[in-house]
Protein backbone atom coordinates (compact mmCIF):
# COMPACT_ATOMS: atom_id res chain seq x y z
CA UNK A 1 0.00 0.00 0.00
CA UNK A 2 1.07 3.63 -0.65
CA UNK A 3 -0.46 6.81 -0.28
CA UNK A 4 -1.16 8.97 -3.28
CA UNK A 5 1.07 11.57 -4.30
CA UNK A 6 -0.51 14.58 -3.48
CA UNK A 7 1.17 16.24 -6.95
CA UNK A 8 -1.17 14.05 -8.82
CA UNK A 9 -4.40 15.18 -6.92
CA UNK A 10 -7.04 18.24 -7.62
CA UNK A 11 -7.93 20.39 -5.35
CA UNK A 12 -9.50 23.51 -6.96
CA UNK A 13 -12.42 23.97 -9.19
CA UNK A 14 -12.97 27.66 -9.44
CA UNK A 15 -15.94 29.83 -10.18
CA UNK A 16 -18.45 28.20 -12.28
CA UNK A 17 -20.23 29.30 -15.54
CA UNK A 18 -24.22 28.26 -16.13
CA UNK A 19 -25.39 27.28 -19.96
CA UNK A 20 -28.83 26.51 -20.49
CA UNK A 21 -30.24 25.11 -23.55
CA UNK A 22 -32.04 27.48 -25.70
CA UNK A 23 -32.26 29.24 -28.64
CA UNK A 24 -31.89 32.59 -30.16
CA UNK A 25 -34.05 34.34 -32.65
CA UNK A 26 -33.68 36.49 -35.40
CA UNK A 27 -33.91 39.30 -33.04
CA UNK A 28 -31.84 38.10 -30.64
CA UNK A 29 -34.24 37.31 -28.07
CA UNK A 30 -33.51 34.33 -26.53
CA UNK A 31 -35.50 31.31 -25.03
CA UNK A 32 -34.49 28.60 -22.53
CA UNK A 33 -35.98 25.42 -22.70
CA UNK A 34 -35.37 21.78 -21.56
CA UNK A 35 -33.46 19.56 -24.34
CA UNK A 36 -35.94 16.60 -26.26
CA UNK A 37 -32.85 14.58 -27.19
CA UNK A 38 -33.30 15.40 -30.71
CA UNK A 39 -30.89 18.39 -31.29
CA UNK A 40 -27.02 18.67 -30.74
CA UNK A 41 -26.88 19.85 -26.96
CA UNK A 42 -23.61 21.39 -26.94
CA UNK A 43 -24.21 23.13 -30.39
CA UNK A 44 -22.87 26.90 -30.56
CA UNK A 45 -26.99 27.85 -30.81
CA UNK A 46 -28.38 25.48 -28.09
CA UNK A 47 -25.94 26.34 -24.98
CA UNK A 48 -26.47 29.81 -23.86
CA UNK A 49 -24.36 31.09 -20.91
CA UNK A 50 -26.89 32.91 -18.65
CA UNK A 51 -24.63 35.50 -17.87
CA UNK A 52 -22.52 36.60 -14.70
CA UNK A 53 -23.23 35.01 -11.72
CA UNK A 54 -21.61 35.84 -8.23
CA UNK A 55 -21.28 33.23 -5.45
CA UNK A 56 -20.56 29.38 -4.90
CA UNK A 57 -22.31 26.76 -7.09
CA UNK A 58 -22.98 24.44 -4.52
CA UNK A 59 -25.09 21.78 -5.41
CA UNK A 60 -26.77 19.66 -1.94
CA UNK A 61 -27.13 16.06 -2.68
CA UNK A 62 -30.49 15.80 -0.32
CA UNK A 63 -30.02 12.31 -0.23
CA UNK A 64 -33.30 10.04 1.67
CA UNK A 65 -31.85 6.92 2.97
CA UNK A 66 -33.90 3.87 3.87
CA UNK A 67 -32.24 2.03 6.96
CA UNK A 68 -32.73 -1.39 8.56
CA UNK A 69 -32.46 -1.41 12.31
CA UNK A 70 -33.81 -4.40 14.81
CA UNK A 71 -34.04 -4.12 18.34
CA UNK A 72 -31.31 -6.05 19.50
CA UNK A 73 -28.70 -3.75 18.37
CA UNK A 74 -30.38 -0.57 18.66
CA UNK A 75 -29.59 2.15 16.42
CA UNK A 76 -26.84 0.33 14.50
CA UNK A 77 -27.73 0.20 11.12
CA UNK A 78 -27.71 -3.38 9.45
CA UNK A 79 -28.25 -2.40 5.64
CA UNK A 80 -28.68 1.23 4.35
CA UNK A 81 -30.90 1.76 0.48
CA UNK A 82 -30.98 5.00 -1.11
CA UNK A 83 -34.33 5.72 -1.26
CA UNK A 84 -34.12 8.91 -3.54
CA UNK A 85 -32.31 11.84 -3.96
CA UNK A 86 -33.66 15.65 -4.34
CA UNK A 87 -30.74 17.75 -5.52
CA UNK A 88 -31.05 21.70 -5.32
CA UNK A 89 -28.58 24.55 -5.04
CA UNK A 90 -28.44 28.35 -4.96
CA UNK A 91 -27.01 30.72 -7.42
CA UNK A 92 -26.24 34.49 -7.29
CA UNK A 93 -28.01 36.62 -10.25
CA UNK A 94 -28.02 39.75 -11.00
CA UNK A 95 -32.52 40.37 -12.23
CA UNK A 96 -33.07 42.30 -15.45
CA UNK A 97 -36.43 42.23 -17.28
CA UNK A 98 -35.13 39.37 -19.68
CA UNK A 99 -33.59 37.01 -16.81
CA UNK A 100 -36.61 37.94 -14.37
CA UNK A 101 -38.85 36.56 -17.39
CA UNK A 102 -36.39 33.62 -17.87
CA UNK A 103 -35.34 31.93 -14.67
CA UNK A 104 -38.87 31.65 -12.81
CA UNK A 105 -41.21 28.85 -11.87
CA UNK A 106 -43.61 30.35 -15.21
CA UNK A 107 -41.21 31.55 -17.23
CA UNK A 108 -42.95 35.30 -16.42
CA UNK A 109 -41.70 38.01 -14.50
CA UNK A 110 -45.21 38.75 -12.74
CA UNK A 111 -46.90 36.81 -10.67
CA UNK A 112 -50.16 34.88 -10.02
CA UNK A 113 -52.73 32.32 -11.17
CA UNK A 114 -55.98 30.93 -10.28
CA UNK A 115 -54.87 27.42 -10.79
CA UNK A 116 -51.99 25.91 -10.58
CA UNK A 117 -49.88 24.75 -13.18
CA UNK A 118 -46.75 22.79 -14.32
CA UNK A 119 -43.49 25.00 -13.90
CA UNK A 120 -41.40 25.69 -16.50
CA UNK A 121 -38.27 23.61 -16.61
CA UNK A 122 -34.59 23.73 -18.06
CA UNK A 123 -31.81 21.93 -19.12
CA UNK A 124 -28.26 23.31 -17.51
CA UNK A 125 -24.44 22.40 -17.76
CA UNK A 126 -22.42 23.86 -14.70
CA UNK A 127 -18.50 23.90 -16.28
CA UNK A 128 -15.30 25.45 -14.43
CA UNK A 129 -15.30 28.79 -16.01
CA UNK A 130 -11.41 28.21 -16.56
CA UNK A 131 -12.51 26.35 -19.33
CA UNK A 132 -13.62 29.53 -20.99
CA UNK A 133 -10.50 30.99 -20.37
CA UNK A 134 -6.74 31.04 -22.38
CA UNK A 135 -3.64 33.29 -22.58
CA UNK A 136 -4.01 35.13 -25.67
CA UNK A 137 -0.03 34.78 -25.59
CA UNK A 138 0.55 38.45 -23.86
CA UNK A 139 -0.36 37.05 -20.31
CA UNK A 140 -3.37 37.93 -20.63
CA UNK A 141 -6.54 35.89 -20.15
CA UNK A 142 -9.52 36.11 -22.25
CA UNK A 143 -12.35 33.89 -23.09
CA UNK A 144 -12.20 31.67 -26.19
CA UNK A 145 -15.01 29.21 -27.67
CA UNK A 146 -15.64 26.25 -26.49
CA UNK A 147 -17.28 23.31 -28.92
CA UNK A 148 -18.27 19.69 -29.33
CA UNK A 149 -18.07 18.02 -32.76
CA UNK A 150 -18.08 14.38 -33.51
CA UNK A 151 -17.74 13.64 -30.31
CA UNK A 152 -14.83 15.79 -29.93
CA UNK A 153 -14.21 19.05 -27.34
CA UNK A 154 -12.36 21.84 -28.74
CA UNK A 155 -11.14 24.90 -27.04
CA UNK A 156 -10.23 28.07 -29.51
CA UNK A 157 -10.46 25.14 -32.44
CA UNK A 158 -7.47 23.10 -30.55
CA UNK A 159 -8.06 19.38 -28.71
CA UNK A 160 -8.24 19.88 -24.83
CA UNK A 161 -5.25 19.37 -22.78
CA UNK A 162 -5.69 16.71 -19.82
CA UNK A 163 -5.80 19.51 -17.43
CA UNK A 164 -8.80 21.11 -19.71
CA UNK A 165 -10.21 17.43 -20.28
CA UNK A 166 -10.71 17.36 -16.55
CA UNK A 167 -12.39 20.56 -16.33
CA UNK A 168 -15.36 19.18 -18.87
CA UNK A 169 -14.87 15.70 -16.45
CA UNK A 170 -15.49 18.23 -13.77
CA UNK A 171 -18.73 19.58 -15.21
CA UNK A 172 -22.23 18.56 -14.40
CA UNK A 173 -25.13 18.30 -16.81
CA UNK A 174 -28.63 18.89 -15.34
CA UNK A 175 -31.61 17.31 -17.55
CA UNK A 176 -34.31 19.53 -15.68
CA UNK A 177 -34.19 21.98 -13.30
CA UNK A 178 -36.77 24.62 -12.04
CA UNK A 179 -35.78 27.86 -11.03
CA UNK A 180 -37.61 29.88 -8.32
CA UNK A 181 -38.69 33.24 -8.65
CA UNK A 182 -36.10 36.27 -9.01
CA UNK A 183 -37.63 39.35 -8.02
CA UNK A 184 -35.77 42.69 -8.43
CA UNK A 185 -33.71 43.99 -5.32
CA UNK A 186 -33.78 47.75 -4.53
CA UNK A 187 -31.04 48.50 -2.81
CA UNK A 188 -29.34 51.74 -1.54
CA UNK A 189 -26.25 50.62 -0.51
CA UNK A 190 -23.74 48.96 -2.49
CA UNK A 191 -24.11 51.58 -5.59
CA UNK A 192 -27.19 49.98 -6.06
CA UNK A 193 -26.08 46.03 -6.41
CA UNK A 194 -28.94 44.20 -7.34
CA UNK A 195 -27.68 40.71 -6.39
CA UNK A 196 -30.41 38.12 -5.58
CA UNK A 197 -29.91 34.49 -4.33
CA UNK A 198 -31.32 32.56 -6.36
CA UNK A 199 -32.87 28.69 -5.52
CA UNK A 200 -32.42 25.82 -8.27
CA UNK A 201 -34.37 22.57 -7.51
CA UNK A 202 -32.99 19.56 -9.74
CA UNK A 203 -36.06 17.51 -11.00
CA UNK A 204 -35.63 13.47 -12.24
CA UNK A 205 -35.87 12.83 -15.79
CA UNK A 206 -36.96 9.11 -16.34
CA UNK A 207 -36.39 9.25 -19.80
CA UNK A 208 -32.61 9.45 -19.53
CA UNK A 209 -30.28 6.17 -18.35
CA UNK A 210 -30.86 4.68 -15.15
CA UNK A 211 -28.12 6.13 -13.11
CA UNK A 212 -27.95 9.65 -14.36
CA UNK A 213 -31.47 10.95 -14.54
CA UNK A 214 -31.06 13.65 -12.07
CA UNK A 215 -27.51 14.82 -12.47
CA UNK A 216 -24.96 13.22 -15.12
CA UNK A 217 -21.13 14.22 -14.31
CA UNK A 218 -19.51 14.64 -17.56
CA UNK A 219 -16.55 12.40 -16.59
CA UNK A 220 -19.41 8.96 -16.93
CA UNK A 221 -20.55 10.29 -19.97
CA UNK A 222 -19.26 7.57 -21.91
CA UNK A 223 -20.33 4.91 -18.91
CA UNK A 224 -24.17 5.83 -19.64
CA UNK A 225 -23.79 6.22 -23.40
CA UNK A 226 -25.32 9.57 -24.15
CA UNK A 227 -26.16 11.03 -27.46
CA UNK A 228 -25.06 14.79 -27.10
CA UNK A 229 -25.42 14.77 -31.12
CA UNK A 230 -28.59 13.18 -32.42
CA UNK A 231 -28.94 15.49 -34.95
CA UNK A 232 -25.33 14.57 -36.69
Amino acid sequence: MELINIATERFDIGRAAIFSHGEVDEYGDVTYSEWDGTTDLFDNDNMIHIGTTEGEVDIAANEEYSDLTIEVTGPAILKRCLAGESPSFEVGMYPDPDKMRAFSPTGTASSGTSRRRLVKVHTLWIVPEELFLADDGTGKFVEVPVTYTGGVWLKNGLPLTAAEQELVDMSSLIWKAQFGRLPPRYNHDEGGKSLKTLPVQVLQDTTKPEGCQLILVMAEADEFAVDFEPGS
